[in-house]
């Protein structure tokens, strides 16, 4: 666990946000290997952050998830003000996709795959960091400026959250609502999204064949045994979805130190390394380069452009993208 304080708020987190893309064109200060010295002579002009949301409930209600009690879901710190809006500057729209999920509510309070407490202060702490890394040293303004920060995040209530938090953390006394740009289910393009590609669905459905196939000669026979034993899965359920157990088994893990039901170190492993191998096929395939470029390939092309545009000057206002997927 890791304790202290950000600004005014107290926090304790067991792990950061994910980070998962930082890139800059650019360092002010970069130490190289060969001088071992501070380099002054470059200039920082644009950086782009994409990070995946915070610690959240489950996803699914399967595998016992409503047998858990969730009471990880309380306001963790006074958020600033947020003003979401749809693509150009439109009202924000309805995601059927969040609806559906915000209206299942588990035992303790906590809603299907909502942002929990902990989550909450991951994402306030990368904000803090992302203070002290770019405003500290001048590169963004000390109170926010909406020509200098572009942010976008998917339609979905704990991704919404978790870029607020880091907002939170990145101007803790903004006074004016910081504007959140976001899309409709069918146009995000932040994730795999096969409802606006049709192309996409066809190469998903045939990896669904093909991982059944697999299954279905009982590539995994052995592991199903054992998670139905230790999930206390009906006789009437004839196959384990493993991402799906592996998302309760992890999710009431992290929240409450506790291994789920029967499970254990060992047993979680062997579901996490098949449940992973199955989730990559998917979202970062290797042997489909026309999947993983219908997957993400507009995500990378945007990044591209914009530090292209502020390399050569062309770049009109904002320094700094936050994109939370």
């Amino acid at each position: 666990m890791i304790g202290g304080r950000l600004g005014n708020h107290a926090y304790v987190v067991g792990a950061s946000a994910g980070l998962l893309l930082a890139q800059q064109l650019a360092l002010m200060r970069e130490t190289t290997a060969e001088e071992g010295t501070l380099r002054r002579d470059l200039d920082l002009r644009f950086v782009s952050v994409v990070l995946r949301h915070g610690a959240r409930a489950p996803l699914s209600e399967n595998f016992g998830a409503h047998d858990h009690k969730w009471e990880y879901c309380g306001q963790a710190y006074h958020a600033v003000k947020t003003n979401i809006r749809g693509l150009d500057n439109t009202d924000r729209p309805v995601s059927q996709s969040d609806e559906r999920q915000t209206k299942v509510v588990f035992e303790g309070g906590c809603k299907k795959g909502q942002l929990t407490s902990v989550g909450q202060l991951q994402a306030l702490q990368l904000g803090d960091w992302l203070r002290e890394r770019y405003v500290s040293n001048g590169f963004l303004p000390p109170s926010y400026n909406a020509s200098a920060l572009e942010v976008r995040s998917t339609n979905i209530s704990r991704t919404l959250d978790t870029v607020t938090g880091v907002l939170t953390g990145l101007y803790p006394d903004a006074e004016d609502p910081i504007m959140i740009e976001t899309c409709d289910d069918r146009r995000e393009w932040l994730y795999p999204n096969h409802r606006n590609c049709k192309r996409l669905s066809q190469l998903m459905a045939q990896k669904r064949v093909t991982l059944e196939e697999s299954r279905m000669a009982g590539s995994h026979a052995a592991l199903e045994e054992k998670l139905k034993t230790a999930l206390e899965v009906p006789a009437s359920e004839r196959h384990i979805r493993f991402v799906e157990a592996y998302d309760v088994c992890k999710t009431v893990l992290f929240h409450s130190a506790r291994h789920h039901m029967k499970m254990d170190d060992g047993l979680l492993r062997e579901l996490e390394l098949v449940a992973t191998k199955q989730m990559k096929a998917f979202v970062a395939p290797e042997d489909n380069a026309e999947m993983l470029s219908l997957s993400i390939g507009k995500v990378l092309q945007d990044l591209l452009q914009g530090m292209e545009r502020a390399a050569s000057g062309k770049l009109a206002r904002t320094t700094h993208r936050i994109a939370k997927c």
